[in-house]
């Protein structure tokens, strides 16, 4: 079971975290976006890819041996509890 501790830093960095893609979202959001097809209907645009690559690269930093799966490109499986 998951400390009262531990929960708090990971939702606190996972709170910093999202709050930071979303400034890069708005940020890009001003901008013309470069859409993409990654499946039939299934389209993705720039900003997509440039904050999951934000968000991934923030929880590798923090926490290197969870596991990630994420909707655009990356997923890495460490086999971890989270």
């Amino acid at each position: 079971m998951i400390s009262t501790t531990e929960l708090k830093r990971l939702t606190g960095a996972a709170k910093a975290i999202a709050i930071s893609a979303g400034q890069i979202l708005l940020k890009k959001s001003k901008k013309r976006h470069r859409v993409m097809l990654k499946g039939r209907v299934d389209l993705v645009t720039d900003a997509d890819l440039a904050s999951e690559k934000y968000i991934v690269g923030e929880i590798t930093k923090k926490f290197p041996n969870h596991s990630i799966l994420a909707e655009e490109e990356a997923a890495r499986d460490n086999h971890s509890d989270y």
